[in-house]
């Protein structure tokens, strides 16, 4: 899902993926994989939430659909000016 706001870019999430995997040399495949393994007994299960170490995979239809850090706090993040 792509926010656009005043602080976001017109940039889809899409579009980061590719450049990430093109660009930034990350196996998305890898990835994929690593969230499945992580999550294979909660998909198999049936379970909507799973949460491991602080992170948190959400599960919608029998297919992890985001994860959260929930020992995250909820602030900005400053980054650095272009």
């Amino acid at each position: 899902m792509t926010r656009r706001g005043p602080h976001n870019p017109p940039v889809s999430d899409h579009a980061v993926l590719r450049w990430l995997e093109r660009h930034g040399h990350v196996n998305v495949e890898a990835v994929r994989r690593q969230i499945y393994e992580e999550t294979r007994e909660a998909l198999r299960a049936g379970a909507s939430r799973l949460t491991i170490n602080g992170t948190e995979y959400r599960i919608e239809g029998g297919v992890v659909v985001t994860i959260v850090d929930v020992r995250q706090t909820c602030g900005k993040l400053d980054w650095p000016k272009p």
